[in-house]
């Protein structure tokens, strides 16, 4: 008999979520290292251990905090680069885009901030991520704007 693959429950999903969402908040406030799981789940209203049903380690809930920004930040790029108007426009809309974001997620940007400085996991390498986000900024930059030849007298 085969097993039958089924979606999380809603109760799953939102646990899981509100560990996520309480974990950058403290990763963004005292950085990777001096995060307590006990206090993550304190907050959360559950057992240390419970984190551990969800997040196989620490690390593993500290990339699935980046794993869940990552993915936010690339849409709202992407969106913003898809605005209408000349290459200026979109560059303006991806500027106000970035602004909002960080105003709306600054827990997203201290967490980077922090990993620049070097507090994250042991061996965490997140330049894959990043380098896709860049990837996704720099072709838009380097295609610059269309410019109309200029006459020449």
């Amino acid at each position: 008999m085969r097993a039958v693959s089924r979606a999380p429950s809603a109760s799953h999903r939102s646990t899981r979520d509100a560990i996520v969402d309480v974990a950058a908040r403290s990763f963004a406030d005292h950085g990777y290292h001096r995060t307590s799981l006990h206090d993550v789940a304190r907050h959360v209203g559950i057992r240390k251990a419970s984190i551990f049903h969800y997040f196989a380690s620490k690390e593993a809930l500290y990339r699935a905090v980046l794993q869940a920004s990552h993915g936010q930040v690339e849409a709202i790029l992407r969106r913003a680069l898809a605005a209408d108007g000349g290459w200026l426009a979109r560059a303006g809309a991806l500027a106000d885009a970035y602004v909002d974001l960080v105003a709306a997620h600054p827990e997203q940007t201290k967490i980077l901030l922090r990993q620049s400085l070097g507090d994250a996991p042991e061996g965490y390498d997140g330049r894959p991520d990043s380098d896709r986000l860049l990837a996704v900024v720099t072709g838009f930059v380097v295609s610059g704007p269309v410019r109309s030849p200029r006459a020449t007298c």
